[in-house]
């Protein structure tokens, strides 16, 4: 597209804006209408109204630029303000710094094309929806307002969903934060009243945010003879059905809930948090002028852009971590665990517990809790995430790959434990004893682009290569006669296709709850869209997977040891079918790739069986 010397009208659209707004434009020659995200796409599309996509704007440097940029400005906690938002030396920026960045990433990407559009086109009078109207602003001053309606700050995770099935039919619930904890508040007085008392001759080992569902072997009768375990989650109930309710009971496991630590004392300086935490927000607001400088790209601030956002959800975090750091103190004072063992690094209520540990003398244990990049590229991503050990005594890996992935990243030898993954103990367990049956459906574990994670997870063409690569597997396994299932992930976030896919075939069923554990054991063969830790179970129950490549992040995708093992089929989509009916069709072929799946088992997965025995033991040891 060359730059036009004649004045144009561009029209900047995205889905809050009705389209009655810019019809005006759509048949005249001298308006471009450009669109910002998928949903904006798809509506003009189906309308067959020509437009352009502002990932347009960007080429692969702009993208790995952008992702950088973001993961700078995101550490805005580290820099001459820490002083000002420090409490009991934990710094209360950094505890919610995912969150943040859930926010910064789209308006990063969405300023930088701005920009490059409006350099692109400068004698263009622009017409613009309310989320983009002061961005272009400071380029033109021909701007015109679409109007539209101003988007809600809505902040990672503080929509809590839940999906359930009733008779075949999923009930999704959502609920705020606040009511969610309260009625969580209220469940747990309810369901966990007394803890049983701790043995002065053990070891207690404090675990956060595990699901008992997950990690059932880690609460099993047997385990709890070794040590005094006690399970603390803020984030996500303890017990929240039945089967959990059963585990934890028949385990002896003692979970502590909020009303175990709150006496009269710390309620009181609890009810104080709010003012505390608005000193805070004022003490921040003091540096505004350092803010508008920081926040910004090729030296052009967007610090307007995330203002309010950012202070939002600054006063709900301030005061939130202010009483999950009381709290925390009082359950180690209560308690004394001499090990904590946690997941990652990078949740709110982890990085808290990770700090008053220390200060209590208490070991830090980070445990493996999926598969990662394990290139050195990935390197700056996986500490990002908190899967890389920063803060965390050791980290206690699946097997031998994760262990020299890290030597080489110059993780010391002495932090690094190899223990297993305690996730896969029953599944070992549940094949020795007997192979599943195979039912002969195959398997689509769909998930889905999440436009908060990365830049690329943005772009509104990996939503389009995502949908895309839905349908051809949909078309292909039917087209084979075979039955399918597709199971959604259940990360809050994960776009429901239900409605994409009976577009397709009707008789497609799109699981959206529950674990796909029992899928996975029934199914002939299971599909996966890059990279997933599900691939490790299938192959566990010698199952042949297939990957689909949409993304890549440009972070070593292609020479982690899992795709470099050739354990499972990797394909482009293009090529997705002669893979699949090859798999089908030649059964040498398919006993091949099984056993390849069993031998990066065997290679990458320590322990197998006995890794929660492992962990508990090692955790023993800790001082």
């Amino acid at each position: 597209m060359s730059s036009l010397q004649k004045e144009q009208n561009i029209v900047l659209f995205e889905s809050s804006t009705n389209l009655k707004n810019i019809e005006k434009f759509i048949s005249k020659n001298n308006s471009l209408i450009i669109t910002f995200d998928y949903k904006s796409h798809e509506i003009l599309t189906l309308r067959r109204i020509p437009h352009e996509v502002s990932d347009s704007f960007l080429d692969e440097k702009d993208i790995h630029f952008l992702q950088k940029e973001t993961y700078k400005l995101t550490k805005w906690f580290e820099t001459k303000i820490s002083n000002s938002i420090t409490y009991e030396n934990i710094n209360l920026g950094e505890l919610f710094y995912i969150d943040f960045y859930f926010i910064l990433l789209p308006v990063m990407k969405k300023f930088f094309e701005i920009t490059r559009i409006a350099k692109k086109y400068p004698n263009a009078k622009f017409f613009a929806s309310s989320a983009h109207y002061e961005m272009i602003k400071q380029f033109s001053q021909h701007v015109i307002s679409l109007g539209g309606k101003k988007l809600s700050a809505k902040f990672y995770l503080d929509t809590i969903s839940n999906r359930f099935e009733i008779g075949g039919k999923y009930l999704t619930i959502k609920l705020s934060k606040k009511h969610y904890n309260s009625l969580k508040k209220i469940s747990e007085k309810i369901m966990i009243r007394k803890i049983q008392e701790i043995n002065p001759s053990k070891k207690t080992i404090l675990f956060t945010e595990f699901d008992p569902l997950r990690y059932n072997t880690i609460f099993s009768p047997e385990l709890q003879n070794l040590s005094n375990i006690l399970l603390y989650n803020r984030r996500r109930p303890a017990i929240w059905n039945l089967q959990s309710s059963s585990i934890l009971k028949k385990s002896g496991c003692r979970i502590i809930s909020e009303n175990h630590l709150i006496d009269n004392v710390l309620l009181n300086s609890i009810k104080k948090n709010g003012e505390l935490g608005e000193n805070f927000i004022q003490s921040l607001l003091g540096h505004e002028d350092f803010l508008e400088s920081f926040f910004s790209i090729n030296g052009i601030s967007f610090w307007q852009s995330i203002k309010h956002s950012f202070i939002q959800l600054c006063k709900s975090r301030f005061k939130n971590a202010l009483t999950e750091i009381m709290l925390a103190k009082k359950l180690f004072e209560k308690f004394t665990p001499s090990a904590v063992i946690v997941l990652s690094e990078m949740g709110f209520q982890e990085q808290i517990l990770i700090q008053v540990a220390k200060k209590f003398q208490a070991s830090v244990i980070l445990l493996q809790h999926g598969i990662n990049f394990d290139d050195k590229a990935a390197f700056q991503a996986n500490q990002f995430l908190g899967v890389i050990p920063r803060r965390s005594d050791k980290i206690a890996v699946w097997g031998p790959v994760d262990k020299q992935y890290l030597e080489e990243c110059k993780i010391p030898l002495k932090k690094i434990q190899i223990t297993g993954s305690p996730y896969f103990d029953e599944l070992f367990e549940e094949k020795n004893q007997t192979l599943a049956e195979n039912k002969g459906f195959v398997l689509l574990a769909a998930q889905s682009p999440n436009v908060g994670s990365f830049v690329i997870d943005a772009e509104i063409k990996t939503m389009e290569k995502y949908l895309e690569a839905v349908k051809t597997i949909c078309k292909t396994v039917l087209n084979a006669d075979k039955e399918l299932i597709i199971k959604l992930h259940p990360d809050p976030a994960e776009l429901d296709i239900t409605a994409f896919v009976k577009k397709i075939a009707p008789k497609i069923k799109v699981i959206k709850a529950g674990n796909i554990s029992d899928l996975i054991r029934s199914c002939d063969v299971l599909v996966t869209i890059d990279i997933s830790t599900v691939t490790l179970e299938a192959q566990i129950f010698e199952k042949p997977v297939i990957s689909v490549s949409v993304k890549n992040y440009n972070i070593g995708d292609d020479d982690c040891s899992f795709f470099k093992s050739k354990s499972c089929i990797r394909t482009e989509l293009q090529n997705f079918e002669t893979n699949f009916n090859r798999l089908l069709q030649d059964q040498e072929f398919k006993r091949e790739t099984i056993n390849r799946g069993k031998k990066y088992v065997n290679n990458y997965l320590s322990n197998k069986g006995c890794a929660s025995r492992k962990l508990i033991e090692f955790s023993i040891k800790q001082t």
